[in-house]
């Protein structure tokens, strides 16, 4: 079956839903819409994706939309955006063409320090480390 994303390791296959959504026809609008929504998050991943946004393209309101994403994806929408901004940082900074301020601000961090922080949490390294390590590995 489709995988969403296979970037992540915490994506559930649309397959392998729980007994929550019970009625075929209903799991089938439920993932294409869900595929809208990836879809807006990665083409909006520079700019600020508010929750409130993502639930509108997938014509939900927010508490159903945080479920049902939950559900097809694994994660929270949230734990996806910032997985996706990290992803692209990541890339970035494997390049070694762009500051650690351009990074972030393209990754749609609204500053440096929680750009910094965000990268920190979720790898381990701070962005520089990472450059670092990266150099010593190539």
């Amino acid at each position: 079956m489709y995988q969403l994303r296979p970037n992540f390791t915490t994506m559930k296959t649309v397959q392998d839903q729980s007994n929550l959504i019970k009625r075929d026809s209903t799991r089938a609008e439920l993932s294409k819409r869900i595929e809208k929504v990836l879809d807006y998050i990665h083409e909006n991943i520079n700019s600020s994706v508010e929750i409130r946004d993502i639930a509108d393209v997938a014509c939900m309101s927010e508490f159903h939309f945080i479920r049902i994403f939950s559900e097809f994806c694994g994660c929270t929408p949230y734990q996806y955006i910032i997985k996706v901004r990290i992803d692209k940082a990541k890339k970035l900074i494997r390049r070694n063409a762009f500051s650690i301020n351009e990074i972030s601000q393209a990754c749609g961090y609204d500053s440096v320090q929680t750009f910094r922080k965000c990268f920190k949490r979720e790898t381990g390294y701070s962005p520089r480390e990472f450059f670092r390590m990266q150099l010593a590995v190539a």
